[in-house]
């Protein structure tokens, strides 16, 4: 199955702030965002990752484009949600280490569930704390690069736009990075998105970090 995977980094860039990437520790660690394709109905479980978020409304099952179609995978997670109770509320997370593959080729790839909370409630500080959590752990965890679906929901979209929740991810980053010290191995952040969805989460990266207009309704 073919993968479609674009990259843009500070190197690159005409501007060393188009991405907003502001914070010296960012740009020291050399931080870079990757585009993966959800086209061809490529599951999430098969891209090149370390750690990787699920976002979960409250009372809802696991989105279906990231669901775990590996043999023993899916059904690890379920069992997970199970006994720890997991019910998407905000604030609620869970971690899970499976035996799917690693960037350095090793088993351990780590999923992050993120309870967002009713849909109809979800906000942008709802959205910074998942990605504050997600990047506190890849700190933790020692890992090379995380992944972050980026699905339409018609419930949210209502209150936080796509252009808007990059725009809190590129805070969420900053932010974490910027109180790390010494040397912090997370470089690559992946963005599993449609095509349609691509053009305005890279509007969202390219917002300053001091401009209040992210795309928040």
């Amino acid at each position: 199955m073919s993968k479609q995977r674009s990259r843009s980094s500070t190197a690159s860039l005409k501007s060393p702030n188009s991405l907003g990437l502001i914070d010296t520790q960012v740009q020291a660690n050399k931080l870079e965002f990757l585009f993966a394709s959800r086209m061809g109905r490529e599951s999430i479980e098969d891209l090149e990752s370390d750690l990787v978020l699920i976002p979960v409304l409250s009372g809802m099952k696991v989105p279906r484009d990231l669901r775990a179609d590996t043999p023993g995978v899916g059904e690890l997670i379920k069992q997970s949600i199970k006994q720890n109770d997991f019910h998407g509320k905000r604030g609620e997370r869970l971690l899970i280490n499976t035996p799917l593959p690693t960037t350095t080729s090793g088993s351990g790839r780590i999923v992050l569930l993120a309870g967002l909370g009713r849909a109809d409630k979800f906000c942008a500080g709802a959205a910074l704390e998942v990605f504050d959590a997600l990047v506190d752990e890849a700190c933790r965890s020692n890992v090379k690069r995380i992944t972050i679906p980026f699905i339409p929901n018609r419930g949210t979209g209502n209150c936080l736009t796509m252009k808007g929740m990059a725009h809190k991810l590129n805070i969420a980053i900053n932010r974490r990075l910027s109180q790390q010290e010494g040397v912090v191995a997370l470089s690559e952040v992946q963005i599993f998105c449609t095509t349609q969805a691509k053009p305005h989460i890279e509007q969202g990266l390219a917002i300053p970090l001091t401009e209040g207009n992210c795309g928040c309704k």
